[in-house]
């Protein structure tokens, strides 16, 4: 079986698609162990863990595996330990929701919650919610494989600086999944935060972001607390 059904043109990234599913079978094992209703399903997590709870959400939003089973709230981050999540459940007749954080490119598809629009069905879909959280300067959001090979070159080269005005980026192979959000601090030269979150429609294509400091968990928290 396809693990996008109905989007077979879908291609992800490697590594994280083996991880999502090598674990695909595992979760929905677990999801079947639980009872009782809850209101919605939502996967999340940071970083690496936020692109396989991307992968793993396309894969049961595309997928009719989980029947009329159950569904826990799943957390795909090290950032807090397990016994710290809520023992949520919900049925799978309620919306599937994926919000993930610093979560790097990770389809093949631009725009993939548009494609997923004539495949799901449209009464579940429409009351899903699908983010992708970054903050401004994250390497990690933009780590693409072009990206990533150009930005080394960029830092390795003593004239750098002259031709960035005009640089031009090489396409890339992978995008990120979800509507992608960008948070920053717009009070640059000030002491007081004035957060704003904006989506990019376009996607991270035309930034140039190299700051791993802000791909810490707690820097997003601080952001999303000032919104």
């Amino acid at each position: 079986m396809k693990f996008f059904p109905g989007l077979p043109e879908i291609k992800a990234h490697a590594g994280f698609l083996y991880v999502a599913q090598n674990i695909a079978e595992t979760v929905q094992d677990a999801i079947r162990s639980y009872n009782g209703p809850v209101n919605d399903v939502l996967f999340t997590g940071h970083s690496a863990g936020g692109a396989v709870a991307a992968l793993l959400y396309l894969h049961f939003q595309l997928a009719p595996a989980l029947g009329s089973v159950k569904l826990l709230l799943f957390s795909f981050t090290s950032e807090f330990p397990e016994e710290n999540m809520p023992n949520l459940i919900i049925q799978t007749d309620m919306p599937l929701h994926c919000i993930t954080f610093a979560a790097p490119p990770v389809v093949s598809m631009p725009n993939i919650s548009s494609a997923m629009r004539g495949t799901v069905n449209p009464a579940q879909y429409t009351k899903s919610h699908f983010l992708a959280f970054a903050a401004y300067g994250d390497l990690v959001a933009r780590a693409d494989r072009p990206y990533v090979r150009q930005v080394l070159q960029i830092y390795s080269s003593s004239d750098a600086v002259a031709p960035l005005p005009d640089f031009q980026f090489d396409p890339a192979e992978l995008w990120n999944a979800g509507t992608l959000i960008v948070l920053f601090d717009k009070s640059v030269d000030s002491d007081e935060e004035e957060i704003h979150a904006v989506e990019a429609a376009q996607g991270l294509g035309g930034f140039l972001w190299g700051n791993l400091h802000m791909h810490d968990m707690k820097v997003y928290l601080e952001l999303l607390s000032g919104l």
